[in-house]
């Protein structure tokens, strides 16, 4: 079906590349890049060029990401404003660090799907060191709060790496703890430039123990649980047990694209391979 489309189906763009965060397993290629470049934020201008694109080539869905799109907020809520008069349906990936309510009333007004933040452990002491910024866990809860309140829905994610690995189920009680039935946890995936991942990527065994878990969780804690990514069957086993978290692919080039900050496309999120810039051609 997909050799038969004209253009992807679904759309990221990273708004920004600054971050308030500095997360151990950040999957954002340009981390591990020369610290003196300076981040790309894109105007407003460029929001609009991009989206009269999207548009023109009929994309069903856009996910506003970054960096942390919330330090971009005017061109953030330009493209939601684009998307939502043009039809588009979107989410927004954020760790919630600077909303405000105004926020939160402008994303349900734009009928943003989702917000999807992350949480990486279950308390601040666990959540804050791989965030590396030390007030990481309330800010998160506090947009939560937040966005509660205007009735704005809420997805979860926990990246599951070396650091985290055993507080899966105590990061799930605390999710639904904060009245939030969907529990996902996603393994940290490697930066497409980075040269050595080990200290923080899942072993085999690792990878089993985690799906166990998960799945555990999901039965004992009366919580739906999910994975965000595409897993090789080979490594699932037992597909008849995991049956819920095989149905992904990946979507890289195929349905889906990846705009930078910078105007450039890429595959995926985690590749650091672009294709050409919309701003050129």
């Amino acid at each position: 079906m997909y050799k038969t489309l004209s253009a992807p189906i679904v759309a990221q763009i990273e708004i920004t590349e600054r971050c308030t965060s500095h997360c151990l397993h950040c999957y954002n290629f340009w981390r591990q890049n020369d610290k003196s470049c300076p981040a790309h934020d894109l105007s407003v201008d460029a929001v609009d060029r991009i989206m009269d694109q999207l548009l023109e080539y009929k994309i069903f869905h856009l996910v506003l990401t970054g960096g942390e799109p919330l330090l971009n907020k005017k061109s953030l809520f330009r493209a939601l404003k684009r998307a939502s008069s043009g039809g588009i349906t979107t989410n927004v990936n954020s760790n919630l660090a600077g909303l405000t309510i105004k926020d939160a009333k402008q994303l349900k007004m734009l009928r943003v799907s989702n917000v999807l933040t992350s949480i990486m452990g279950p308390n601040a002491e666990v959540h804050d060191y791989i965030a590396q910024r030390q007030g990481s866990f309330f800010e998160i809860c506090q947009g939560i709060d937040i966005l509660q309140e205007v009735g704005m829905p809420i997805a979860v994610n926990m990246v599951v790496s070396q650091n985290n690995k055993k507080f899966i189920r105590e990061t799930a009680q605390f999710v639904k703890s904060l009245g939030i039935k969907h529990f996902n946890a996603t393994r940290a995936g490697c930066p497409g430039n980075c040269q050595d991942f080990s200290e923080f990527s899942l072993t085999n065994e690792d990878f089993k123990d985690y799906l166990f878990e998960l799945y555990d969780v999901g039965e004992k804690e009366q919580i739906k649980v999910d994975v965000l990514e595409s897993y090789p069957l080979c490594a699932i086993k037992e597909i008849r047990r995991f049956k819920a978290f095989t149905g992904r692919r990946c979507l890289a080039g195929v349905t889906s694209i990846t705009i930078a900050a910078n105007g450039s496309v890429r595959p995926c999120p985690h590749l650091d391979v672009s294709y050409g810039s919309l701003f050129k051609k």
